[in-house]
């Protein structure tokens, strides 16, 4: 699927752009950030303490905004029309030193690995019968899946993309301890980009063993670090375990939405597997939100699909053979990734409608959802072994392809065994490329 793009292909031109920027390199714990050194004595202190790190994966420099908008703005999804500079710059690929987006994302990820550094520094020092060993446990789960996230999504920006010269490849610094007073501010030099790997993943096979399969809404869980650990192993093309870490997440309790809108207008949803909880007062301006530039009534489509996108991806979905049976039995086809979560405007513009409230600015950033693990997985079985047409990679492949494709008649209306006309077979195929060709 073409308008699917696999978050690794982002990263190449994302990470190759950021890698430049270095003048605040030397600074990764904000000393206006810093807790109280006398900030610990109870559990209510500890989870007070890892709500701060999901507080700074909530700022428009992490997941609030940046993390999210900057992979469409640096690839072929999304086209910058707004009016701010810094972004600009970010879609044009002409970073400079002084760009306050791309400092903001640093300096956030960093509050993040602080927040969660001292909660693992403290937790087994803390005397509180409400501290119980499931609770401590689930606090060291959620310090080190913070920790690993951020590391992880910070090494993907400010790092080379892993391959085989990851072992010297200068990434970001890895931060283990956290920091309570301005002069225990230290200024570490940069780990490589396998080491920044390693240690996420170390941190989130850790987190894996000491999350419970379900936390509150916005928290992290046992199958999040199941699918952090998927997506890393698939970023470093180390197929075999993305595939068995991505199914692991789909025998959790989540299933498909009806529709591909549904999971962005209904939050909370039964596809989410982990988001970063928003509301009003997160967001406390129309310049920090995904709804504020890509909704048409924030700043009137800031970001907009690319023709690339809407070209090589919505309109080539369903691909000719398929169309010719379609159009011989009298029916059409739609994609409702396109006909429900994007819409033109005047001048002309495809404006996406994932993100609504343009109002208070209140939508939760998704980051993992179970279809993003089905394409996972069918790809790095299609990859494993590319002598053959893996059977399990189509079925994946074709559960996305019914829930997001609509064989419909002159009306409008559903086409009886419509699924039947866009299901690919493994005959369709002359070889595993034109298979991943197809996922991706």
């Amino acid at each position: 699927m073409k308008a699917i793009k696999t978050h690794y292909t982002l990263c190449f031109v994302v990470m190759l752009c950021f890698t430049a920027c270095n003048s605040f390199l030397d600074e990764p714990v904000p000393e206006q950030s810093l807790p109280s050194e006398n900030a610990f004595a109870t559990a209510k202190d500890l989870e007070n303490h890892l709500i701060g790190g999901y507080s700074a994966f909530k700022l428009a420099g992490f997941f609030g905004c940046d993390v999210v908008m900057c992979s469409d703005l640096l690839a072929d999804n999304g086209e910058w029309r707004g009016p701010f500079a810094y972004y600009k710059e970010i879609y044009r690929h002409e970073i400079g030193e002084d760009n306050v987006e791309v400092n903001a994302m640093w300096r956030d990820g960093y509050r993040a690995i602080n927040q969660a550094n001292l909660v693992m520094a403290a937790i087994d020092s803390i005397k509180d019968p409400l501290l119980t060993p499931s609770l401590s446990n689930q606090y060291k789960g959620e310090a080190l899946f913070i920790r690993a996230v951020a590391h992880f999504e910070l090494v993907r920006y400010f790092g080379l993309p892993f391959g085989e010269n990851s072992s010297h490849d200068p990434g970001v610094p890895i931060m283990t301890e956290g920091t309570a007073r301005p002069e225990d501010i230290t200024y570490p030099s940069r780990n490589t980009v396998k080491e920044v790997y390693d240690k996420a993943i170390a941190d989130l096979l850790l987190a894996v063993d000491l999350l419970p399969a379900f936390t509150d809404e916005g928290r992290a869980n046992r199958f999040a670090a199941l699918g952090y650990l998927a997506e890393i192993h698939f970023q470093m093309r180390d197929y075999a375990p993305a595939a068995d870490f991505a199914q692991q997440v789909m025998t959790g309790p989540y299933k498909l939405t009806t529709s591909p809108e549904d999971f962005f207008i209904t939050e909370d949803g039964d596809e989410e597997i982990w988001c970063v909880k928003e509301t009003s007062q997160d967001n406390p301006g129309r310049n920090a939100s995904l709804a504020a530039f890509y909704h048409v009534r924030g700043f009137g489509g800031a970001v907009v699909v690319t023709s690339d996108l809407d070209t090589n991806g919505f309109k080539k979905i369903v691909p000719g053979f398929q169309r010719i049976d379609i159009e011989q039995d009298s029916l059409n086809v739609i994609d409702l990734r396109a006909s429900t979560l994007t819409s033109s405007t005047v001048p002309p513009a495809i404006n996406v409608n994932k993100y609504e409230d343009y109002v208070l600015f209140s939508d939760d950033a998704p980051i993992l959802r179970l279809a993003k693990f089905i394409l996972m997985r069918a790809e790095a079985l299609a990859r494993i072994d590319t002598s053959i047409i893996n059977p399990d990679a189509i079925d994946l492949l074709n559960q996305i392809r019914v829930r997001a494709i609509r064989v419909i008649d002159s009306t409008g209306t559903p086409a009886p065994n419509g699924d039947d006309y866009i299901r690919f077979k493994t005959g369709d195929f002359a070889n595993a490329g034109e298979l991943i060709e197809a996922i991706i």
